[in-house]
């Protein structure tokens, strides 16, 4: 009896960075198929106080913007 093929699965992943917050969410399939089903990003000044003082502000924590 041959083995059943994996069903799709929903992935998403998400990316913090000091310039933007990014999520892809896809769908994967049997052996390398991927399909993409949203791709969102928002641009965020996190890095802002990093690169000068070494810590994000509360502020920027809790704006987000």
């Amino acid at each position: 009896m041959p083995d059943a093929l994996p069903q799709k699965q929903i992935v998403a992943v998400i990316d913090i960075g000091s310039s933007a917050i990014r999520m892809v969410i896809a769908e994967l399939g049997p052996k390398t198929e991927i399909r993409y089903l949203e791709n969102l990003q928002k641009p965020v000044p996190f890095g802002k106080d990093v690169f000068t003082t070494g810590r994000i502000s509360r502020k920027i924590m809790r704006d987000g913007n």
